[in-house]
């Protein structure tokens, strides 16, 4: 808004309609022409002075879309029950916005299976990683790819029950810089925090460099550098979904499972890095070649 304010010049003095009296000093923004007219030789132009409007309150940004993230080695035969679970979701039935993301990891069995069931899922992407690089990497290669505004990291052994997206979008409540994560019961009865399988806001993964290029225990270590890049985290109590244990898994086999060496010697890099406050450990991608 503009307004135009005249100063009554020392000595004169202005009736105004309403009975009000200014005296010299006194301000009188926006008088009418007629006025002005009148008083001429008793006001002094101060300048026109623009208000500014009053700054709107931001409007929260709803997130649009989930991209679910999959990386596949040896999960030929647990593809098609996973993938599944997934489309069954219930958040997914009213038209929500959603792609899967299926990288399989140098992994010719899983490429076969993928590559037959492709076409019985609307939303489904699989790329081939030549190399096997562990999931870690193929799972920042496909968050770089991903369209959604929230990536959703699940893996290809596990299932998850038809509330699982929404009970973590209402976890979420919209934030881009909230990770939220769930309980999973495995397939001996076990139930714990589920950390490697949570939601979070693709831009900000991202821009904190997503996952160490690791071949185990890069998910512990993200949300260890959570807080150093202000990224909150929440835990939901409610078991959505489910883990299969097998021979497989990078918790139980020899050279990544909880006993083993490389584990020890990432856990030792882990605690370094929450000492130093890492927050931007720099992305790192593989190439990978999308299968139509």
């Amino acid at each position: 808004m503009e307004a135009t304010v005249y100063q009554v010049k020392p000595g004169y003095t202005i009736h105004l309609p309403c009975q009000r009296v200014l005296g010299g000093g006194d301000l009188l923004e926006n008088p009418s022409p007629g006025l002005v007219r009148d008083n001429a030789w008793k006001l002094t132009l101060v300048s026109p002075v623009v208000t500014p409007s009053p700054t709107p309150l931001p409007v929260p940004q709803k997130p649009e879309g989930v991209s679910i993230v999959i990386p596949a080695w040896k999960a030929a035969d647990f593809l098609q029950e996973c993938l599944d679970s997934l489309v069954a979701q219930s958040h997914f039935a009213g038209g929500a916005k959603y792609e899967i993301l299926l990288g399989i990891d140098a992994c010719k069995s899983s490429r076969r299976r993928a590559l037959k069931i492709l076409r019985d899922y609307e939303n489904l992407r699989v790329f081939w990683f030549d190399q096997n690089y562990g999931p870690y990497l193929v799972k920042n290669s496909l968050a770089a790819k991903a369209k959604h505004d929230l990536i959703l990291f699940f893996d290809a052994d596990d299932t998850a029950e038809p509330g699982m997206v929404t009970a973590l979008l209402e976890l979420n409540q919209g934030r881009f810089d909230v990770a939220v994560y769930m309980m999973g019961e495995d397939s001996k009865g076990n139930v714990k925090q589920a950390c490697g399988v949570f939601l979070i806001g693709r831009k900000k993964f991202l821009a904190v460099g997503g996952f160490m290029p690791w071949r185990c225990a890069a998910d512990t270590e993200f949300l260890k550098r959570l807080p150093a890049a202000e990224i909150g985290h929440r835990c939901g109590q409610e078991i959505l979904m489910r883990r299969r244990v097998h021979d497989n898994q990078l918790t139980v086999k020899a050279d990544t499972g909880f006993g083993s060496e490389l584990r020890a010697c990432y856990m030792k890099q882990i605690r370094q890095i929450v000492r130093l406050g890492i927050a931007n450990i720099g992305l790192v991608t593989a190439k990978c070649e999308e299968m139509n």
